[in-house]
């Protein structure tokens, strides 16, 4: 696994870019929050990108015109721009959190993951994950409901049954983690243990 540091979200976004555009892209899982929406932004730019499948590694449970909602912040940034043709929605606000989860399961087992974008929050989480929680634990489903956890990501109230995808991940071709709070070693080294990508 190669580490890298940059000075600030713009270089770090154009690195994330590059990455993204290395080769012709299958699918690709985007992260949620505030930290990709200049990456996506750039990507917004290469239409090669249009019939990529675009999935996401976790969603909070509100419609998707919801200020929250990481698929509005994609939509706004990107996909409308590109006219993306191939965009699997997860549909938290639902009330059966389980079926929403093993339905996206079907989704992503059907197309595959190829490249799978990780942001980090300041307390180190990565896709909705807490500790205390029984996602933490499953091993076998790609997707599950994270239940009974309700913890702040700066200002916003992370809810708790957000979707969120497993750790370790489900065969992946590529994962990008792009933290964008200082970190310890151990801890970039705890979350390359937790994906599988030590």
């Amino acid at each position: 696994m190669m580490f890298a540091v940059y000075d600030d979200l713009e270089s770090l976004s154009r690195a994330a870019a590059k990455i993204v555009l290395a080769r012709p892209r299958k699918s690709l899982v985007l992260s949620g929050g505030s930290t990709p929406r200049r990456l996506y932004e750039l990507l917004a730019e290469h239409q090669e990108l249009r019939d990529v499948d675009f999935f996401w590694g976790d969603e909070r449970p509100v419609p998707p015109n919801h200020r929250d909602s990481n698929y509005r912040m994609a939509r706004e940034a990107m996909l409308d721009k590109l006219g993306a043709t191939r965009v699997h929605r997860i549909e938290a606000e639902r009330p059966d959190r389980d079926a929403v989860a093993r339905e996206y399961e079907a989704d992503l087992r059907r197309v595959g993951l190829d490249l799978v974008l990780l942001g980090m929050g300041a307390d180190g989480h990565t896709a909705s994950l807490f500790p205390g929680t029984a996602a933490l634990l499953e091993t076998e489903r790609w997707v599950v409901p994270n239940l009974g956890c309700s913890q702040r990501n700066q200002s916003a109230m992370i809810p708790s049954s957000a979707i969120r995808l497993r750790m370790p991940l489900p065969p992946t071709r590529e994962v990008f983690t792009a933290p964008r709070h200082p970190l310890t070693t151990a801890l970039v080294g705890a979350v390359s243990r937790i994906t599988g990508r030590a």
